[in-house]
């Protein structure tokens, strides 16, 4: 595991200094180590060069603008935005700051690396370059089978300490394929037609979370929030006459939405799916069921914005920036549970209040299964209180 660590940049005059060394020693080594590839060695000049550095608060480009006009080196600060990557050699500052500790080194390293490339390619004859990416495809399949093999061993690792969990996400699995017998026998026709792409969706997260990807695995947890309250709020505007206009309304933008097209109000902002679902009064409801006073419509906006910090970029930070394919963390798997069963109780707990007989269809569809195979959808006596009011 390698972390990067934050650095501090000279300031400009130093930064001018080590470049010069730098460039000087360059030159000094294609001089008396291969002359013969002076036209082909990008730092190489004969009297004049001028040189552009640009520093951004996380990356520096060192660009050649001419190498007969002036002999200058020019330092140009930028914001993040304004970075430009395509021309020059850019590199991380935390590297930028080693290269200029070792001027001297990094000549000679660079000088040699284009030379044995260049020399290479002299040498090599077809034949043997055939067979040179043959065993460079090689290499690279290579590491990617001990990237899975690392995968599978992080799975046995995970599967022998935290069984219990394990099972019981089996278990919450199964449930969720079972409920799509409910959904066909009930009105909730947009989640019966979802189903199958939440149940795909937890597969995979539980697959990613088994393997050491817990950042991803808890990523695809936000697609079933999004999803299903998305689906259950289509499915709740559908409850009214079947001839009404609001009907014809909402069966089309329940169709446009299982086509792609953007067509519902924001999940979690004001007036938007989560306020519709968890109104005042469902408000009120549920923390007079659970006997708490959790704020449920806001606790859910914050469990989504949670979610979303996994699957938008952040920024990098240096605790969390590893040069790892996958690695067994115990404690991230547990945060990756935690969200698996707040976001099955909450999905629960909406679905049996705006539709009750869910319960007892769902019980009917799995009285063949012993009581190990499947989840109970909610705590027992929750649920005795829900179904009871509610009918």
């Amino acid at each position: 595991m390698i972390r990067v660590p934050v650095v501090k940049l000279p300031n400009d005059n130093e930064i001018e200094k080590s470049i010069r060394i730098f460039l000087q020693e360059y030159k000094k080594y294609v001089d008396n180590y291969s002359p013969e590839y002076k036209g082909d060695l990008p730092y190489y000049y004969e009297e004049k060069i001028e040189v552009l550095i640009t520093i951004s608060p996380k990356s520096t480009n060192i660009r050649v603008l001419s190498k007969e006009k002036i002999n200058k080196i020019i330092i140009n600060h930028v914001e993040e935005k304004s970075f430009d990557h395509s021309t020059g050699t850019s590199m991380v500052n935390w590297f930028f700051y080693h290269f200029l500790q070792f001027p001297i080194e990094y000549a000679k390293r660079n000088v040699e690396s284009f030379v044995s490339y260049f020399k290479m390619q002299e040498e090599i004859s077809d034949y043997e370059y055939e067979k040179y990416l043959i065993d460079y495809n090689e290499e690279i399949l290579g590491r990617y089978r001990n990237y899975f093999k690392k995968g599978n061993e992080i799975y046995e690792k995970t599967f022998s300490t935290l069984e219990t969990e394990c099972l019981e996400m089996c278990r919450i699995l199964r449930t969720l394929e079972y409920l799509r017998i409910s959904y066909i026998i009930s009105p909730c026709i947009s989640l019966n037609e979802v189903s199958p792409q939440i149940v795909r969706d937890v597969e995979s997260s539980f697959f990613l979370a088994m393997q050491g990807k817990y950042i991803p695995a808890i990523s695809l947890l936000r697609r079933w929030l999004d999803t299903f309250f998305s689906a259950l709020f289509i499915d709740i505007q559908l409850c009214c006459d079947p001839k009404s206009k609001k009907y014809e309304q909402w069966n089309n933008l329940k169709e446009e939405w299982l086509n792609g097209k953007n067509t519902l109000p924001n999940f979690s902002g004001r007036f938007g799916i989560i306020e519709n679902i968890i109104n005042p009064d469902v408000e009120y409801y549920f923390q007079q069921l659970i006997k708490n006073e959790k704020k449920y419509c806001e606790n859910t906006k914050k469990l989504y914005g949670n979610l979303s910090k996994y699957v938008h970029y952040g920024g990098i930070k240096e605790d969390e920036l590893i040069f790892d394919f996958a690695e067994y963390n115990e404690a991230l798997f547990k945060t990756w549970f935690m969200y698996v069963n707040e976001i099955y109780k909450l999905c629960n707990l909406t679905l049996l209040y705006y539709f009750p007989n869910i319960n007892e269809s769902f019980i009917q569809s799995t009285q063949d299964l012993d009581s190990f195979e499947w989840e109970e959808l909610l705590d027992q006596e929750i649920l005795s209180k829900l179904i009871k009011k509610i009918i």
